[in-house]
């Protein structure tokens, strides 16, 4: 197994892992079900190649390092996957469950169908950035620091929200939004906080992935069937468990990259989702960490304590 197998196997579970820990936030802290998380990650991608496009055109990077040019990108990806966000989230104030789902599944092939129809975005045969440069490629790329950068801050984010006055009242909304209503929380605000934040790392996650390697965004990388994996990463790993969610994407990801190694497999992507969905929902339905966290399990509660226990010595 070559090096490099294993670079793109690394990176490519790091991605997986900011998509599932910012889909997490909006259906499994929150309580909604999104199905178009793949839209935000599909403008992410779109968003930072254009930008890497226009500033080697323009010459912005000429004469100056690009790592503070790259940053700048990423942010600004996330802001505009963020901006979809907020479109979305005011059906989300009207809207629950299977009809939630629906809007949102409509959202996702809607903005896929745009994308195909938008010709300076290189229309169904997607966005180049080699060709748009002259078959030159950019002066920076995102790679296994760029990528697991952004993993630590995903985290770190969603973990600070969880622990800081808001955490409870995502928790309150996912357990009954009528009751969080009546004692004061304002629901609207979190709901569209959820998609906000949410779509904001997912932004990031897909100019990430298309800064990694090939330098080329492709709207059928960010459909609906591609984004089936993430859905499943959460529930594998536990609905509302971060860790559960980085467990789940760490999981998922290496499965299916052996699985394309079995002839045949590799070609029914939906057979094998759909399978599992069914095996996990009958031998863990609640998925691994069944929304505990990494503090909560009794041996990570012991070595803490044995811990504590040497330093007060």
């Amino acid at each position: 197994m070559s090096l490099v197998f294993l670079e793109n196997i690394t990176a490519i579970a790091g991605i997986m892992i900011i998509l599932a820990v910012s889909l997490n936030l909006i259906n499994g802290i929150t309580g909604m079900l999104s199905l178009g998380h793949y839209a935000f990650f599909g403008i992410g991608g779109y968003f930072g190649a254009f930008m890497t496009v226009q500033v080697h055109k323009l010459g912005i990077v000429n004469g100056v390092t690009g790592l503070p040019i790259f940053l700048m990108i990423i942010i600004l990806s996330g802001l505009a996957a963020s901006l979809a966000g907020l479109v979305i989230s005011g059906p989300s104030l009207r809207l629950k469950g299977d009809y939630l789902a629906i809007a949102t599944l409509g959202f996702n092939e809607i903005l896929k169908i745009i994308i195909e129809n938008l010709d300076f975005l290189g229309g169904p045969k997607g966005y180049s950035i080699y060709s748009e440069l002259g078959n030159r490629p950019p002066l920076f790329r995102s790679g296994i620091t760029w990528i697991y950068l952004f993993v630590v801050i995903s985290i770190f984010v969603i973990t600070r929200i969880m622990k800081s006055v808001h955490g409870r009242n995502f928790l309150s909304i996912r357990e009954d939004e009528i009751a969080a209503e009546a004692m004061g929380i304002n629901v609207a605000k979190f709901k569209i906080l959820a998609f906000l934040v949410g779509s904001f790392l997912a932004g990031t996650a897909g100019v990430l992935f298309v800064m990694y390697d090939k330098f080329y965004a492709n709207p059928r990388d960010f459909g609906f069937i591609e984004g089936i994996p993430v859905l499943l990463m959460i529930v594998l790993g536990g609905l509302g468990s971060t860790t559960g969610a980085v467990l789940g994407a760490v999981t998922l990801t290496l499965l299916l990259q052996l699985l394309k190694l079995i002839p045949g497999i590799s070609n029914q992507p939906v057979l094998v989702y759909a399978m599992l969905l069914v095996i996990m929902m009958i031998l863990r339905p609640a998925g691994f960490m069944n929304r505990k966290e990494l503090s909560d399990l009794e041996i990570v509660k012991k070595i803490r304590a044995r811990i504590s226990g040497i330093i007060k010595k």
